[in-house]
C-alpha cells in the first residue's frame, strides 16, 4: 500500500501536469479521449536542386494565424532498437493524422514507405502538405557530419550506453538541426514562403492512435513566443533542472550528460534556428576536437543551455509512470517543483500584464537559480562559429 505522503505527491503531480498539458491546448478533432504519448511527451524517432518529392502545393496562407512547418527524418539504423514495423505504424500515426505543413527527409529506400503514409490524408478532405527529400543517402550525407565515419567509429567506445547505440544513430540525433534549417531555407527559396515556426518532430513520436489534427496549435505556439525585443528564442522542452555538481561548469569541460533537456520536439522561428544549427555544429566539432563525446545531441542542448540562457524557452516535459510506485513518486516530486515553478511565474505574467513568452524566459532564470543557487555566472562562451552575429551572445 502506498504511503499517505506519497499518494499526496503522485495526486498533486498528475493534477499539475494534467493543467499544464490543458494549457497547451493543442487542437483537437474527434474523440474526446487524449492519447498519453501524443498529449504528454513531445517523443522520439536532403538540398533544393536535387531529387525530391512533394504533396499537394503548399495552401495559401491568407490567414492570420501563425505559419508553422514540421519537419522529421527517418533513416533505417542496422542496429536499432525497434523493428522496420514499428516504426512504420508510428510514421503513419504522425503523417495520416496531422494537417500542419510537413518536410520529411528520408533515403530513396524509404520513400515509398513515407509516402504511403502522407497519402491517407488524401481521403481526409483536409488541407495537407509535405515535402520528401530524399537526396541524403544517410546521416552522414548531411554537410556538417560528411566524412565523420571514422570519428563516429572511434568514439563509440566512450559511449557508457555504446551496447545500445550506433555511430549510425549519432549521427542522426547530430543531423537535427541541419534537417531543421535546411527544410526552412529551402521552402522560402524554392516556394518563395516564410514559416514563422519551424519545429522537429522525432519520426516516431506518435506512437498510438490519436485525433491531432492542427498540430501543434497556432495560438498556444504564438503566446508561447511572444517575447520583448531581442534574439528570437529556441523552445526546448525539459526533463529536469541540472544537479548543483555543474554550478562551476565551463565550456571546456565537454557536453554535459545528464538528464536535463529533450531533443524530440524543439524549434522557433526561422532566424532561431538557424542560430542554433551554426551554434550546435561550432560546438560539435569544438568539442570532438578536444577528444570528447559527441555522439548525444541532448548533451550538447546542455551545454548551449547554460552558455546562452536567453535564447531558450522552455516547456516542461512529462513522462509516462515510471512502474514502481516509489520512482514513480520520485519523478513526479521533480515534476511538481518545475511546475509550481511554472505556475508562479505563469500568474506573475499575468498579474503584471507581461506577455507568455517573457514569463517563459522568467521560467528559464528562475529554474538556473534553484539549480545552482544565487550569485551563479553563466560560463563565458568562446567558440566562434560561421555566420554569427553581434547580437549572439549578451553579457
Amino acid at each position: 500500500m502506498i504511503p499517505r505522503k506519497q499518494a499526496r505527491a503522485v495526486v498533486a503531480g498528475l493534477t499539475a501536469v494534467l493543467a499544464l498539458c490543458l494549457y497547451v491546448g493543442w487542437r483537437r478533432t474527434g474523440s474526446q479521449t487524449p492519447t498519453y504519448e501524443a498529449v504528454a511527451n513531445w517523443v522520439s524517432s536532403g538540398h533544393p536542386n536535387t531529387p525530391s518529392t512533394e504533396t499537394r502545393t503548399p495552401p495559401s496562407y491568407n490567414t492570420s494565424a501563425p505559419r508553422i512547418l514540421l519537419v522529421s527524418a527517418l533513416y533505417p539504423l542496422g542496429r536499432a532498437k525497434h523493428s522496420h514495423d514499428d516504426y512504420k505504424w508510428w510514421l503513419g500515426n504522425f503523417l495520416s493524422h496531422i494537417t500542419t505543413d510537413v518536410y520529411f527527409f528520408a533515403p530513396p529506400v524509404l520513400e515509398q514507405t513515407v509516402q504511403q503514409a502522407r497519402s491517407v490524408n488524401r481521403s481526409k478532405d483536409a488541407p495537407f502538405f509535405m515535402k520528401l527529400n530524399t537526396s541524403y543517402e544517410s546521416a552522414f550525407s548531411v554537410p556538417p557530419l560528411r566524412g565523420r565515419e571514422e570519428a563516429y567509429e572511434e568514439m563509440h567506445g566512450k559511449d557508457r550506453e555504446k551496447n545500445m547505440h550506433a555511430p549510425e544513430l549519432y549521427a542522426i540525433w547530430n543531423a537535427k538541426p541541419f534537417f531543421l534549417n535546411e527544410a526552412a531555407k529551402e521552402m522560402k527559396e524554392r516556394w518563395k514562403r516564410e514559416y514563422d515556426y519551424v519545429f522537429w518532430v522525432d519520426a516516431g513520436s506518435f506512437r498510438i492512435d490519436h485525433h491531432y489534427r492542427d498540430w501543434p496549435n497556432p495560438r498556444t505556439v504564438e503566446a508561447l513566443f511572444q517575447t520583448p525585443a531581442g534574439p528570437h528564442p529556441i523552445s526546448f522542452p525539459l526533463a529536469n533542472i541540472p544537479t548543483y555538481r555543474y554550478r562551476s561548469w565551463q565550456e571546456d569541460m565537454g557536453p554535459i550528460d545528464e538528464d536535463i533537456s529533450e531533443g524530440s520536439f524543439f524549434g522557433g522561428s526561422p532566424d532561431a534556428i538557424e542560430w542554433y544549427a551554426s551554434t550546435f555544429y561550432a560546438y560539435h566539432d569544438h568539442y570532438l576536437s578536444m577528444g570528447y563525446f559527441v555522439g548525444k545531441d541532448q548533451t550538447f542542448i546542455n551545454s548551449i543551455l547554460l552558455l546562452f540562457p536567453e535564447r531558450f524557452h522552455y516547456p516542461l516535459e512529462t513522462r509516462p509512470p515510471l512502474t514502481l510506485p516509489v520512482l514513480a513518486a520520485r519523478a513526479m516530486r521533480k515534476r511538481v517543483v518545475l511546475l509550481r515553478i511554472y505556475a508562479r511565474e505563469r500568474g506573475r505574467a499575468a498579474k503584471n500584464g507581461r506577455s507568455v513568452g517573457r514569463m517563459a524566459r522568467r521560467v528559464a532564470e528562475a529554474l538556473v537559480q534553484r539549480a545552482f543557487g544565487p550569485g551563479w555566472k553563466r560560463p563565458q562562451a568562446s567558440a566562434i562559429w560561421p555566420g554569427s552575429k553581434p547580437d549572439a551572445r549578451t553579457n
